[in-house]
């Protein structure tokens, strides 16, 4: 656990000296996956799914990149709805 925390505040500390590139470069594949879901929609209701089995997400949060436009947002939402 101590190696995460550790990792973390080298991708902060490079990320707030805008050293852009060396905290991308820090940030590694399985980072990305244990931190978010992407995918067709769904694959990525699936893996909501499978978060809501294990009891450790209350309510999730979808965030869109920055730049991606309104109606996008909107199509995001829907397909990952509970109606979709």
């Amino acid at each position: 656990m101590a190696t995460e925390y550790l990792i973390a505040n080298d991708i902060a500390a490079a990320w707030c000296a805008s050293n852009r590139d060396e905290a991308r470069d820090i940030v590694t594949d399985e980072m990305v996956a244990n931190l978010g879901l992407a995918g067709r929609a769904g694959a990525v209701r699936d893996q909501l799914d499978a978060l809501a089995r294990l009891d450790v997400v209350d309510e999730p949060l979808v965030v869109s990149p920055n730049g991606v436009s309104q109606s996008m947002k909107t199509r995001t939402v829907e397909a990952l709805g509970p109606d979709a």
